[in-house]
Protein backbone atom coordinates (compact mmCIF):
# COMPACT_ATOMS: atom_id res chain seq x y z
CA UNK A 1 0.00 0.00 0.00
CA UNK A 2 1.34 3.19 -0.73
CA UNK A 3 0.57 6.58 0.48
CA UNK A 4 0.90 9.53 -1.71
CA UNK A 5 1.47 12.80 0.28
CA UNK A 6 0.91 16.57 -1.00
CA UNK A 7 3.46 18.63 -0.59
CA UNK A 8 3.07 22.28 1.71
CA UNK A 9 4.28 24.25 -1.17
CA UNK A 10 4.07 28.01 -1.66
CA UNK A 11 0.43 28.11 -3.46
CA UNK A 12 -0.91 26.47 -0.32
CA UNK A 13 0.53 28.58 2.01
CA UNK A 14 -0.71 31.69 0.27
CA UNK A 15 -4.36 30.41 -0.33
CA UNK A 16 -4.26 29.83 3.57
CA UNK A 17 -2.93 33.15 4.74
CA UNK A 18 -5.57 34.99 1.78
CA UNK A 19 -8.21 32.62 2.90
CA UNK A 20 -6.99 33.89 6.88
CA UNK A 21 -7.46 37.25 5.83
CA UNK A 22 -10.54 37.38 4.32
CA UNK A 23 -12.23 34.97 7.16
CA UNK A 24 -11.18 37.61 10.13
CA UNK A 25 -11.94 40.62 7.90
CA UNK A 26 -16.03 39.03 7.54
CA UNK A 27 -15.80 37.97 11.08
CA UNK A 28 -14.22 41.01 12.64
CA UNK A 29 -16.84 43.48 10.34
CA UNK A 30 -20.04 43.41 12.91
CA UNK A 31 -17.91 44.62 15.62
CA UNK A 32 -16.54 47.65 13.09
CA UNK A 33 -20.31 48.51 12.00
CA UNK A 34 -21.87 48.12 15.78
CA UNK A 35 -21.63 51.70 15.98
CA UNK A 36 -23.85 53.02 13.26
CA UNK A 37 -26.76 50.49 14.19
CA UNK A 38 -29.22 48.91 11.84
CA UNK A 39 -27.60 51.37 9.32
CA UNK A 40 -24.70 48.92 9.16
CA UNK A 41 -26.92 46.11 8.72
CA UNK A 42 -27.46 47.45 5.30
CA UNK A 43 -24.10 47.39 4.77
Amino acid sequence: MTTQTRPFGFWTATALVVGGMIGAGIFVQPAQLAPFGWTGAAA
